[in-house]
């Protein structure tokens, strides 16, 4: 896509990262296509995996990363055995927790990204022209009600200086936008409060009654670091949606959504349901 100025306005270049793991392999393809297709000044597209699963971006492996799914583990429970345990139970949440680091670990570990990123979830498609700065050069960021127990008080414990409160709205939408300066800001209050990397005090801040389910969110520490700081944001309204099947697909894109998210669990569940009805 090319950049410059546009009807509305200048077009801001941004590189877009989309960590991910085989059970997303089925929605790669068009998280990718999609968002080179449909996402406005689109310029690298950057897959992080353990191993290359695509043609259509660049790969970074994630080894190259300072930290490990092992050393996760046992930053969480600070317990060999509990590490191990969680490590290898059909329960565990140990790829979650470590696509999140992923994600914010990106600037420190990629060269040569731009100064805005798009963090971009693997199960998540764009199906309709999609701008990520308003007219004045604002990064756009979506409000959710998509809240989990867990998520403030972990986001709190990690960065108190953070203006939190029960009434707060979620920046969840499997998507984000990180600023390069933003994120060093945000690397260097942690570790000056916790005295240790950043990767550390996320895993030891974890609540252990939340660790088989949602504990934390990456997206939910940036979007509301941006708030408590009063950095200028703008607030809009994408269209988007959780669907079970992407035969859903071009129906969402007729409605004129934004974008789609299609995780593995509802497509396993959806599947599960169609087994059971034909049996």
């Amino acid at each position: 896509m090319s950049h410059g100025t546009s009807a509305r306005g200048i077009v801001k270049p941004i590189d877009v990262i989309i960590p991910c793991a085989y059970k997303d392999m089925e929605t790669l393809p068009l998280c990718i296509t999609g968002v080179k297709k449909y996402g406005e000044g689109v310029r690298r597209v950057i897959v992080i995996s353990k191993d290359c699963l695509t043609d259509q971006a660049e790969w970074v492996n994630e080894g190259k990363f300072s930290f490990t799914k092992e050393d996760v583990a046992r930053a969480i429970f600070e317990n060999e055995n509990d590490a191990s345990a969680f490590l290898k139970s059909p329960r565990t949440r140990i790829g979650w927790i470590f696509q999140q680091l992923l994600k914010l670990y990106a600037f420190n570990t990629i060269p040569d990204l731009l100064d805005d990123v798009l963090i971009l979830d693997a199960d998540t498609i764009f199906i309709n022209p999609t701008r990520f700065f308003d007219g004045e050069g604002k990064p756009i960021y979506n409000i959710n009600k998509e809240i989990y127990p867990a998520y403030m008080p972990h986001a709190k414990r990690l960065l108190p200086s953070l203006e939190l409160s029960e009434t707060s709205n979620s920046g969840i939408a499997h998507c984000m936008l990180f600023h390069r300066s933003v994120m060093a800001a945000i690397f260097g209050e942690i570790e000056a409060c916790h005295g240790k990397e950043l990767w550390r005090a996320f895993c030891q801040c974890i609540d252990l009654h939340y660790v088989y389910n949602s504990c934390a969110s990456e997206y939910e520490i940036y979007y509301h670091y941006l708030l408590t700081k009063k950095i200028p944001i703008s607030h809009k309204h994408l269209r988007w949606r959780d669907i079970s099947h992407l035969g859903a697909l071009s129906r969402y894109k007729r409605l004129q959504f934004n974008f789609v998210s299609c995780h593995a669990y509802l497509r396993e569940e959806r599947l599960m349901k169609n087994l059971l009805r034909d049996v």
